[in-house]
């Protein structure tokens, strides 16, 4: 059964949210039974306080996360269910300028060396071609667009959209896929795409689906998978607060 908790700002969407998970633990559903999906790894905590207060328990978030497993952000959950270890993730603080050194390509460093505040918010960074570059191929694996279908959208004042060509992006698409199975490293896009297609996900009586409106493509293909194999869905959202389409999310999608 689906459901759909709708509404604007100050409506009660969230209340709601904890008032139908402690109906869901007062009524003896098992706690791994029921996932709370959210948007942020803050509001996955309050989900889990407040689910932990429904039952009369105090405990540290470690404690909660073993009580409630599934009282996650997509990206906690999936790593979760693909037994990640820290050192396996694609840091892209990190890592992105390590790859681009091994292949001549150049990406702004995401903090400029300034002393105070006031320097680092008073200078924009440069974007480089290989900025856009990087961000347009991802936007691509979140969104599934087809590349040829974004180079054409791409607005006319976008810097260094010529860079932007369909054997640039896919050479580049290349080039970033092998050098990070070389290096035994995933990012967050790489964890949902093997879980779509080589992971079976837990049975549950539950599903809870949180801001459900900023969910990008590829996270709403886990949702969709997800589904197969709950009871009863809830998704809470609304589509004028959707604040992440800039980053691929859809919120036509939850209509």
């Amino acid at each position: 059964m689906n459901h759909l908790i709708f509404g604007p700002p100050g409506t009660g969407k969230t209340t709601t949210l904890s008032l139908e998970v402690k109906k869901c633990l007062s009524e003896g559903t098992p706690r791994d039974r029921i996932a709370a999906i959210t948007y942020t790894r803050t509001a996955a905590k309050r989900a889990r306080y407040k689910a932990a207060q429904a039952l009369g328990i105090e405990a540290s978030d470690e404690e909660m996360k073993e009580m409630f497993p599934y009282f996650r952000t997509i990206h906690a959950f999936v790593k979760q269910l693909l037994k990640i270890k820290d050192d396996e993730i694609f840091q892209e603080k990190d890592h992105l300028h390590l790859f681009g050194k091994d292949h001549n390509y150049y990406f702004t460093p995401l903090a400029q060396k300034k002393s105070t505040v006031e320097e680092l918010m008073s200078v924009k960074p440069k974007v480089t071609p290989d900025d856009v570059l990087v961000n347009t191929y991802n936007y691509s694996r979140k969104t599934k667009y087809d590349l040829s279908d974004i180079i054409s959208s791409l607005p006319s004042d976008v810097e260094h959209a010529d860079y932007i060509t369909y054997d640039n992006l896919y050479e580049f698409g290349y080039k970033f896929s092998e050098w990070k199975k070389e290096h035994a490293l995933l990012d967050f896009n790489d964890w949902l795409e093997q879980a779509l297609s080589q992971y079976s996900f837990p049975e549950l009586d539950y599903l809870f689906v949180d801001e459900a409106q900023d969910c990008y493509q590829l996270q709403w293909d886990i949702i969709k998978k997800w589904e197969k194999v709950a009871v009863n869905v809830t998704k809470i959202g609304d589509d004028d607060q959707a604040i992440f389409v800039w980053d691929g999310a859809n919120p036509n999608l939850l209509l």
